[in-house]
């Protein structure tokens, strides 16, 4: 699998067939939001500001976007999507795999694991959007993964995702499950 299957479970794709770099627009520019942790700020709503900060997890969180903000579970998808940034930001493959539904992570082994990821740091993650789909939610998150060219989708040392999950409730948080088929897909794009 390419690394853009591996790390954000589904297949790249491209618009160039002598490349292997996935195509998309970069992530919507600079971002006006700031981080603090959920307790401090209030429920997710439609507002003025174009995103609402969400819990840090570990080292990482993940704004919410005005294309998420209205929905009520993205607070918690937000966090459930910062513990998955944090679990490959640090190199961790049991809370990596403990993302997964049935299906289970597009990594299988630790050691491929520990050699896709052992250069890659991901950055700058916002949900963008959150739809319901069936008992799940499909969502969109945008970020910038940095990383050794040579461990790279787009053989660049940075990479723009918008990474598309579909999202399973599992108790009080989320799995990431099999996409409904038609379903957007992860696009990437050499910084």
């Amino acid at each position: 699998a390419r690394l853009a299957d591996v790390a954000h479970g589904g297949p790249a794709t491209s618009t160039n067939p002598a490349s292997t770099t996935p195509a998309t627009s970069a992530p919507g520019g600079a971002s006006l939001a700031t981080s603090v942790p959920a307790s401090t700020a209030p429920p997710p709503t439609m507002s003025d500001s174009p995103t609402t900060p969400a819990a840090p997890v570990g080292d990482v969180t993940v704004t919410i976007g005005s294309g998420a903000a209205s929905q009520p579970a993205a607070a918690p998808v937000a966090t459930f999507m910062a513990s998955y940034f944090d679990a490959i930001n640090q190199r961790d493959y049991q809370a990596y795999t403990d993302k997964f539904a049935e299906q289970g992570p597009p990594v299988t082994s630790r050691q491929k694991f520990l050699s896709d990821f052992s250069t890659t740091t991901d950055t700058v993650p916002e949900l963008t959007a959150l739809t319901p789909a069936g008992a799940g939610l499909l969502i969109t998150v945008t970020f910038t993964s940095h990383q050794s060219p040579d461990k790279s989708s787009s053989h660049t040392a940075c990479t723009n995702w918008t990474l598309r999950l579909y999202l399973e409730p599992s108790g009080g948080s989320y799995l990431i499950g099999q996409a409904p088929p038609g379903s957007p897909q992860t696009q990437g794009l050499a910084c």
